[in-house]
């Protein structure tokens, strides 16, 4: 940017020399101009003199021989005041013009100055953005403290939601779990449920008597409760739960420290 400014200041000097060279081109040629009809005046008042002269002349000529005066003299005299007042009227004319022209060069050349200093202003206006980009790092830095707080406390309010839900599928869970109890044989003897629905469940212990499954089960009163067989092993296991979520809150819940979530 320097350097279009220097440009720019060079392009401003360039048109100031240009103006001065015409203006002196105008001055020599005009002073030209104005020599040239003072000569062309001073050659038409030496004439005009030459021939005023004789005229007195001829007028005394005429009072001693007291002839009539020549109305030639006399016509070429008024002429020759015509054609001085015509020639001082077009001398003026032509001063004028000449004004004229100086003042419309000074205005092009006041026009080209102002336009190269409008080009400037733009040129130094399109430096200013970039001091502005370089101050902003500072508002980076504040955003991106306002987008971590707001960041923050959105997730603070996912996780309160979460909470709650959780807390309401639990209690929702538990009341099914009581609607829907677990179907016993009449018999007296320990159910042994082979075929589980698939899902989530929490494995308390793996034993290997189905009657100390069955204390198990007793001890833990809680409903849902299954013994499943896997090889010679009794599995007691709490369940189904939809996923790990709530697999994990039903045991945080009833303090399930020695079980753990698996899935069937």
């Amino acid at each position: 940017m320097d350097q279009d400014l220097k440009d720019a200041i060079k392009r401003i000097e360039e048109v100031k020399n240009r103006q001065e060279k015409i203006e002196r081109v105008i001055i020599f040629l005009s002073g030209i101009f104005i020599v040239i009809v003072f000569a062309i005046i001073g050659v038409y008042l030496y004439s005009g003199k030459d021939k005023t002269v004789s005229e007195p002349e001829v007028n005394i000529v005429a009072e001693n021989t007291q002839k009539p005066v020549n109305p030639v003299s006399t016509q070429q005299a008024a002429q020759n005041q015509e054609v001085k007042e015509n020639q001082a009227d077009i001398s003026q004319a032509e001063q004028k013009q000449e004004v004229k022209k100086e003042n419309k060069t000074e205005t092009t050349a006041e026009e080209a100055i102002k336009k190269l200093e409008e080009k400037t202003a733009s040129q130094v206006k399109a430096v200013k953005p970039e001091k502005k980009k370089q101050e902003t790092p500072k508002q980076v830095k504040k955003e991106a403290k306002q987008n971590t707080a707001k960041k923050s406390e959105n997730t603070k309010a996912t996780t309160a939601k979460a909470k709650t839900e959780s807390k309401e599928i639990a209690k929702k869970t538990e009341k099914v779990a009581k609607k829907t109890p677990v179907k016993t044989k009449t018999s007296g003897k320990p159910v042994v449920v082979s075929n589980l629905p698939s899902g989530y469940y929490i494995q308390i212990g793996a034993l290997s008597s189905l009657s100390n499954a069955e204390k198990l089960k007793k001890k833990l009163n809680l409903p849902n409760v299954y013994i499943h067989k896997e090889g010679k092993l009794y599995k007691v296991l709490i369940g189904s739960f939809k996923n790990r979520k709530e697999a994990y809150q039903f045991k945080k819940k009833h303090n399930l420290s020695k079980g753990f979530v698996r899935k069937l």
